[in-house]
This record gives C-alpha cells, sequence and structure tokens, in this order.
C-alpha cells in the first residue's frame, strides 16, 4: 500500500512534531548505559565524573555492581567521562549529545595498576588532589597545567591558586628506582570562592541597601534574605525594596565563580525597617477671632509636623496643636504631615475646613436708647444674656459674642431683651 500525505497536511504534521521535539528536549536529555572491562564483562563499581568543553564538571556518580549509570538533564554539546574502579582499572570515553537520549553508552575500563586515580576538592584559596597509594612508590609529582608544582610523599596535594580559574591536574607515581609511571587522568580543579568581607546593612523607610567588599574572582554574587535567595548579582551592592515596616531581617552574601558556584556564605549582617510614617489623624479645626485653631493626634515616629492651608505649606511645629492667623469670614482648609528622622514627609491628613470669625467692638453704650424703647413702647426687659452692666452703662459682653459678627449678633439678640405689646 502506498501511504501520501498531501503538503500542507505535512506542514501541519511538522509543526506539531517540531513542538514535540522542542517540549521534550528543551530542557536536556538523559545520557544513559553501562561499564565494562576490557574483556567486555559488566565492571562495576565505578567512580565518574563528567566534564564538558569548558571543564566544568557537570556530573559525578559511582556505579553499583552492575556498572549501569544514568545523567539527566544533560545539554547538547561535548563531554568527556572519567571513570575509575577498584583494582586500578580506569578509562575515559569522549560523548557527544544531540537532542536525543542516550541510552546504550558503553564505556570501557583497562588495568593500570601503577597510575594514580585522583580526585580534585574546591577548598577556600586552594585545590585539594587526593589519590589512593601506591604500592613500591616512594613518591608522587603533581602536574598542574602540565607543568610540575609539587612533590609528595604522601597521596594527598593541596595547591594554592587564584579562583575564577579552572586547572588541570595529574599524577605520576615514582618507585624506589626513581622510575616514573603513567600520569593519572586528567581531573579538573578549582578553588572555593571566600566568603565576602565587610557586609554592612542600611534601612531606609522600608527599604535596606547591601554593600560589600568587591571580590576580584567573583562573577557574580548571591544574595539571602533570612536564609532565601532573594537576588544574583554582578555588583558588590545590592537594595532590597518593598519590605515591611518594622521587621529586622538578616542577609548574608555568597560570591559565585566563572562556572556558576557558590563559595562561602558571609557572616550575616542584620537591620530593621522603619516603622511606617503615617498621615495624622483626628485633625480638628475650631474657629476664633481672625483665627483657627488645629489640633491632631499624635504619631508615634514624629520628629516635625507640617501644616498645610488650601494645599501650601505654611508652618511647621513639633506640638500638636498651632493657632494660624486668618482673614476673618473667609473659609480655609487645612492638612498635616509628618516627617520622622529618616524619611521625607508622610502622607498628608485628610482636609480639616471652617473659616475664623470678626472680633466684637470693644463697647456699646445703649443706656439712653433703651430707656426710650422702654418708655416709647412699654416693653419690658425680661432677659439680657448677652449684656452686663458696668459703671452705669450696659455693655457687650465679649465672651458671648464669639462666632458672629458684633452689629448681627446685637441684631439678632436684642429681640430677646424684651417682651412687648407692641402693636405696629
Amino acid at each position: 500500500m502506498k501511504f501520501t500525505l498531501k503538503s500542507h497536511r505535512w506542514a501541519q504534521v511538522s509543526v506539531v512534531l517540531l513542538l514535540l521535539f522542542t517540549g521534550v528536549y528543551g530542557q536536556g536529555v538523559t545520557v544513559s548505559g553501562r561499564a565494562y572491562d576490557d574483556a567486555e564483562n559488566k565492571f562495576g563499581p565505578v567512580r565518574i565524573t563528567l566534564y564538558d568543553l569548558e571543564k566544568q564538571k557537570v556530573g559525578e556518580q559511582e556505579t553499583g555492581n552492575n556498572g549501569k549509570f544514568k545523567f539527566k538533564n544533560i545539554s547538547s554539546g561535548n563531554y568527556t567521562m572519567n571513570l575509575y574502579g577498584e583494582g586500578g582499572y580506569n578509562g575515559t570515553k569522549n560523548v557527544s549529545v544531540a537532542q536525543i537520549n542516550i541510552t546504550d553508552l558503553a564505556p570501557v575500563l583497562s588495568l593500570s595498576e601503577n597510575q594514580p586515580q585522583i580526585t580534585t576538592t574546591p577548598l577556600v584559596s586552594k585545590v585539594e588532589i587526593k589519590w589512593d597509594p601506591i604500592q613500591n612508590t616512594v613518591g608522587y609529582r603533581i602536574f598542574r597545567d602540565n607543568e610540575e608544582v609539587g612533590k609528595v610523599k604522601k597521596s594527598i596535594f593541596y595547591d594554592d591558586v587564584m579562583g575564577g580559574k579552572t586547572y588541570a591536574y595529574t599524577v605520576s607515581a615514582v618507585d624506589k628506582d626513581n622510575k616514573e609511571g603513567p600520569r593519572s587522568i586528567t581531573e579538573y580543579g578549582k578553588v572555593k570562592l571566600p566568603a565576602p568581607e565587610n557586609l554592612r546593612t542600611k534601612a531606609k523607610k522600608n527599604i535596606i541597601k547591601l554593600l560589600w567588599k568587591n571580590d576580584p574572582n567573583a562573577t557574580s554574587y548571591n544574595v539571602f534574605r533570612d536564609g532565601n535567595l532573594v537576588n544574583t548579582t554582578s555588583d558588590p551592592n545590592y537594595t532590597d525594596f518593598k519590605l515591611k515596616w518594622d521587621r529586622e531581617y538578616t542577609y548574608t552574601v555568597a560570591s559565585t565563580d566563572h562556572d556558576g558556584d557558590e563559595g562561602s556564605e558571609s557572616s550575616g549582617s542584620k537591620a530593621r525597617t522603619h516603622k511606617e510614617v503615617t498621615s495624622p489623624r483626628g485633625l480638628n479645626a475650631e474657629s476664633g477671632e481672625s483665627q483657627v485653631v488645629l489640633s491632631w493626634k499624635p504619631v508615634d515616629v514624629a520628629a516635625i509636623y507640617f501644616i498645610y492651608m488650601n494645599g501650601e505649606l505654611i508652618d511647621s511645629t513639633n506640638a500638636l496643636t498651632k493657632t494660624i492667623q486668618t482673614e476673618p469670614g473667609t473659609e480655609n482648609c487645612f492638612s498635616v504631615s509628618v516627617k520622622d528622622s529618616y524619611s521625607p514627609e508622610g502622607p498628608k491628613s485628610k482636609p480639616k475646613c471652617d473659616k475664623s470669625v470678626y472680633s466684637p467692638p470693644d463697647t456699646i453704650n445703649l443706656t439712653g436708647q433703651l430707656n426710650e424703647i422702654i418708655t416709647e413702647l412699654d416693653i419690658t426687659v425680661f432677659l439680657i444674656h448677652h449684656f452686663k452692666k458696668k459703671d452705669g452703662d450696659v455693655r457687650l459682653d465679649h465672651d458671648m459674642m464669639l462666632g458672629a459678627s458684633a452689629l448681627q449678633n446685637w441684631a439678632e439678640h436684642l429681640i430677646l431683651l424684651v417682651k412687648t405689646n407692641i402693636q405696629n
């Protein structure tokens, strides 16, 4: 049977396959297989290290007795696999990874009894190189990037090197006849970056800024807040925004090297955010003679209060009240804001509006006019609550006149002075 797929259908299927292919393999593939000896027998246990072309160790594991191994999430590229088994067996395998899982890799280990099997461990400011002792050996030679850097009698060596770089190490054994055996398989090593020094924290409002000493060997820095990674930065500083008010935080920082591997964390540095600067509450405006008296409730963090009239800053005070001189009869709206010792000015309070009143005249002499009204209109005075008598004259009581002009107040309340039988 002949199967034919039309071109436009094939295009649709191609797109679907491409999407599936990208979805499956976009995150890396699996490299798996089994180790064998040179007689094609299954071999284990085996210690395996996997390096990329940048000499970065991307995986390390030890197999069981069956020699099976599996490395997951391996990106496309070329890799070198070093294998070490018991009894002096070792080997290497070059692996090319595309976007397809590898399931049948079969690296082979051969016997080489007098070849050291080394491991490298990053330490702060140095690399540790170790290997199992080899019989009938009186010493070892250590090579870094193909140059001899030391001779030792024990099977361990510490290499003091600069950070920010990966080094290639090999070791050879020398017997009592001063014969040198084959060099080990190349293992790569680097130092662990030291903890950043002089970490300092400074709080402003609900923001905390961090500063520390720059490490020239660091590629970037990981910043931790209360043990959790919050940011990675290439600069020796970081500003942490939108934190909770009035809360203490502890920060640490760790350098990362050229491979993205993290060094030691710094000692912790603590900082507390400031209390929130809120707007004053309970603003009250009480009118008086050519003035308005403002008062409000206290704000805990206040260092100074700013007074606004009709949106314009007019005064400041440390107290909880302020008397503002205004033009009588004119309505004005007032608001108050707060500034603490650290931050810019806070939000304004809700506005409060009121107007001052006119001041009453000093005296009004009513004795003669009042007598004429009483005689002519036959009225009787029954209440005088805005007036008082002094030295034979009836005068306005200033304390009773607040809240209106003197003339208006006198006119409105004159009727209350009398009970009359006026007919007209």
